[in-house]
């Protein structure tokens, strides 16, 4: 029922397209007008004080009548703040944003979160009647987009807040009412309009959402037109067309209620500055990254400290956010934008059981137990990272090399590769993307398995078949280098199938060095790091030129850390020091 509900409330706030007509944009203007001398009545109680954030439960006086309820989220610091207003989803209220609002309070913002009139208390509740009622959800459209405006009014009149660094964050149905202010209030400096659609056209015609197919076949004849009739003057298409302020488009790559086309029509109207980024996530827009990014451009717009943009929010991402965490989890909040998958901590069997084939002595089986998770690199190190951050080329002339940005780099040593990880670690750092305590390096031979397995037992992360082994790695055939099934140079990263972790390339395609030192067994217990002594550094996964047997998951080598080979590569990872 509540699905169902979220749907229906999302379906009502995306509005068709106003194609001029009797509704000149002059006109559109004036239904959101107010009287602002009216005085706001605002009423509040500290709700509690924490960390150097005030937290206050208020209310204050719409000008269609009843009260508004919000939080207030106010720094305990003096001075002249940002302020704030968001906008929650359509099944939503306040609550959605409160933890973000905290963090930009230690940035030194102020920020209001409004209820929408259909989760207010019920003396002042204004109910959606879906499309049973046009009219009535178009007024109660109008009113939340009045009472924002006044939200703008009580943030403007505080004597802790700067008018001039107003700025507004609004989630699907909030989007639509960041479109329209953009448009109509003048007050703004920009706005962030996170998972918005141009037009009901989107959902009710073209959405293959069950859900809505099934509110869609249930509807009388002609009550769809007539509800997308009467919504066009509430059209966010419309408005974001004639924004004069940045725009913030934030869109999900796994969007469940319309496609990427509507998504790009709505930025596409906007001829305003903008930035549109995407997110592998759904409707919700959990993605830390996505948080992060607010964080920063908001930081940018209304000139937020660096206590929630490079420290609060990024540090919510960077130090594994223990809320959002998951296997597979995907974040690229670093200057080289490189994908990192979120490997939790766990126990498991390193090595390989006596009874697989082709096995070697030196995989006998332990167990291992890493006490922390860690970000480990989706893909192997690219030529193009590379060069960015080590301004070199040791593949260049070399033989058995395709040349390219996203074939992996090889020709590269141990000694290379942790000096790599250092550079990125300390531009990381000098950036303010990276909280103190987390490095970038290579993962240890423990690490590396464990990511590889991604819970699996079997010889490949895949299963035990070497005849797929092709839909998942670049290898050499039935035979190795050589044979007429051989691969002949290290692909560019991340074209085969992933493991169950979303991790690529982890079979085949080049070696990959890892931070022990070798030697001729498996370290067991808690987060092992190999032997302390020893002439070889160990790499794991096996390449382009080698045999299924070398690619399997517990197959062990390593070479003299000073090697440079055509099939041995790295990927690295962030750990908590």
């Amino acid at each position: 029922m509540l699905r169902l509900f979220a749907v229906v409330v999302m379906l009502s706030a995306l509005a068709g397209p106003v194609r001029g007509g009797e509704h000149g944009f002059d006109a559109l203007k004036k239904q959101f007008a107010y009287d602002a001398s009216q005085p706001l009545h605002v009423e509040q109680a500290l709700l509690h004080e924490r960390d150097g954030v005030n937290v206050y439960d208020v209310s204050y006086v719409s000008p269609k009548g009843g009260r508004v309820t919000a939080y207030l989220v106010v720094p305990t610091t003096k001075g002249r703040h940002a302020g704030l207003l968001f906008g929650h989803w359509g099944a939503g209220d306040k609550t959605e944003f409160l933890p973000e609002a905290t963090l930009y309070a230690r940035a030194g913002a102020v920020s209001l979160l409004i209820d929408y009139p259909w989760v207010r208390p019920a003396q002042w509740r204004k109910k959606l009647k879906e499309v049973a009622d046009p009219e009535s959800d178009y007024q109660t459209r109008v009113q939340t987009v009045v009472e924002l405006r006044r939200g703008l009014d009580l943030l403007a009149a505080r004597t802790d807040v700067d008018p001039s660094r107003l700025a507004y964050v609004g989630h699907s149905f909030g989007a639509q009412w960041g479109a329209i202010l953009a448009a109509v209030d003048g007050r703004l400096k920009g706005a962030i309009l996170m998972g918005g659609i141009p037009d009901q056209a989107a959902i009710w015609r073209d959405s293959n959402d069950p859900d809505i197919i099934e509110v869609r076949a249930a509807l009388p004849k002609g009550r769809l037109e007539a509800y997308l009739k009467t919504s066009q003057r509430t059209d966010p298409i419309v408005y974001v067309a004639h924004s004069s302020i940045p725009l913030f488009f934030q869109f999900a790559r796994f969007e469940r209620l319309f496609d990427k086309a509507a998504m790009n029509r709505y930025a596409d109207a906007a001829e305003c500055p903008k930035e549109v980024r995407w997110y592998d996530t759904g409707h919700d827009l959990n993605d830390p990254q996505a948080l992060a990014d607010r964080a920063a451009w908001l930081k940018q717009i209304v000139g937020l400290k660096d206590g929630s943009s490079t420290v609060a929010a990024k540090t919510e991402v960077a130090k594994t956010t223990e809320a959002a965490k998951y296997p597979g989890q995907v974040r690229n909040d670093n200057g080289l934008e490189t994908k990192f998958v979120w490997v939790p901590p766990g126990q498991f069997e390193m090595g390989s059981p006596t009874s697989e084939p082709v096995r070697y002595d030196n995989e006998n089986e332990v167990l291992v137990i890493l006490t922390k998770g860690f970000w480990l690199g989706q893909h192997e190190v690219t030529q193009g990272e590379w060069k960015r951050v080590m301004r070199t080329m040791p593949w260049s002339g070399m033989k058995n090399i395709e040349e390219g940005n996203n074939y992996a780099a090889t020709h590269v040593t141990w000694q290379d590769a942790m000096a790599f990880c250092g550079k990125l670690t300390q531009s990381e750092h000098e950036a303010g993307r990276l909280p103190v305590g987390w490095v970038y390096t290579l993962p240890t031979e423990a690490q590396w398995e464990y990511a590889c397995r991604a819970g699996k037992t079997s010889i490949f992360s895949f299963g035990d078949d070497p005849s797929v082994l092709s839909r998942y790695a670049w290898w050499g055939g039935l035979v190795g280098r050589g044979s007429a099934m051989a691969e002949h140079y290290a692909h560019a990263v991340a074209q085969k199938a992933p493991n169950e972790w979303g991790l690529y390339d982890m079979h085949g395609n080049v070696w990959e060095w890892c931070r022990d030192k070798y030697a001729d067994h498996l370290s067991p217990g808690p987060d092992p790091v190999g032997p302390s002594v020893g002439p070889f550094r160990v790499y794991r996964g096996g390449g382009w030129s080698d045999s299924a047997g070398y690619c399997r998951t517990a197959r062990r080598s390593g070479d003299d850390p000073g090697s440079r080979l055509d099939n041995v590569g790295f990927r690295i990872a962030l750990v908590e020091k």
